[in-house]
């Protein structure tokens, strides 16, 4: 096997090193990942989910224009969000934050929907949970509110179910709670229960456990992971760790959780031909990527969202997806970029004596 090179006007042989070789094996390898990693692009559909603890989020906080911008921007990020911290005795906060959201993006735009719960707390201070959604790409089912009737929660969990309009029929839920602080070992414990409880509903084994957990620092100590179910019972698998950080302020503590079945995680659709997987778990830092200065970012929240994706394979219907317009990605970019690397591909090919 021999490369060629181009003199004066025709090729001429050139018996090849073993560098030269490595190197060429070497960038076809790369060359291949990269037309698999394109190839995966176009075949599958992005959906964006976030848990955010919104503070104290009511009336006054409506009231701050440069704080309600700053949410509606981190809103319309997510094609589906659940938050929490909903501080309202006349109950109109999320309506009147879902209908500034619809104004905000643009006007084409399909409109976000909402499911809330009912106030909860066993004082007289309540909270509601809210799930905000885009109904071209979130199909809702139902909400479920758990009835605690041991008393487990100070705020007992709120489930939503629903379907994603690229996956028909298979159904999903988020299963979101504020834990309190400090009843936070008891709590996390008790999820456990709850997810059990719901095991013959068709979403069990894709149920998304999110939410605020109070899941560090003061109020779970390194000795207290021993005794929190939701962490030794190997069927489930937590997708933030222990050293991230959830909140804006400078310490560093990792309240915010995602904690998924373990057979939900393991999914993928390379390795196991999957229609769906999880994947770009992360922390969205909001005064980091607005730009934002220390004394008006604790005034948005003194929370992160946290963030996944499920990225989903393409039906076979014919009918494409709606998705994230935040997540989309050009078809028509990624298939220039195919023709390229394809055309460098037979190019190497051809100049290492290969038939193509």
């Amino acid at each position: 096997m021999s490369l060629q090179h181009c003199e004066e006007g025709r090729f001429v042989r050139l018996k090849p090193s073993s560098s030269h070789k490595l190197m060429i094996t070497l960038l076809l390898l790369f060359m291949m990942t990269l037309l698999c990693i394109i190839f995966l692009a176009q075949q599958t559909q992005a959906v964006k989910i976030a848990s955010f603890n919104i503070q104290v989020f009511g009336q006054t906080k409506l009231s701050k224009p440069d704080v309600v911008q700053t949410l509606l921007k981190i809103t319309a990020m997510y094609d589906l969000i659940f938050i929490m911290e909903v501080r309202d005795s006349s109950n109109t906060t999320i309506p009147e934050f879902t209908r500034q959201l619809n104004n905000f993006i643009p006007s084409n735009s399909v409109k976000y929907q909402f499911q809330v719960s009912d106030p909860l707390g066993r004082t007289t201070s309540k909270e509601q949970y809210a799930f905000l959604y885009k109904p071209d790409v979130i199909k809702f089912v139902k909400t479920i509110q758990y009835t605690d009737v041991n008393n487990w929660f100070e705020r007992p969990p709120f489930i939503f179910t629903f379907e994603l309009v690229a996956l028909p029929g298979q159904t999903f839920a988020m299963l979101g709670c504020h834990i309190k602080p400090t009843d936070a070992v008891a709590e996390m414990s008790h999820l456990v229960d709850v997810f059990n409880y719901y095991q013959n509903e068709a979403f069990a084994s894709n149920t998304i456990i999110c939410g605020d957990f109070n899941a560090g620092c003061s109020y779970v100590s390194t000795s207290d992971w021993s005794n929190i179910t939701l962490r030794t019972d190997t069927r489930f698998k937590w997708l933030i760790n222990d050293t991230m950080d959830t909140t804006v302020a400078s310490s560093v503590c990792p309240y915010d959780r995602f904690v998924v079945p373990q057979s939900m995680a393991d999914k993928s659709i390379l390795k196991s031909g999957s229609k769906y997987e999880i994947s770009q778990v992360a922390i969205f830092r909001f005064d980091e990527q607005f730009g934002l200065n220390s004394t008006f970012a604790p005034t948005v929240s003194d929370h992160y969202p946290i963030e996944m994706t499920i990225r989903v394979v393409n039906t076979s219907s014919g009918i494409s997806p709606k998705v994230s317009q935040s997540t989309r990605v050009s078809a028509a970019t990624h298939s220039t970029f195919s023709r390229i690397l394809f055309a460098i591909l037979v190019l190497i090919l051809g100049c290492l004596g290969w038939p193509t």
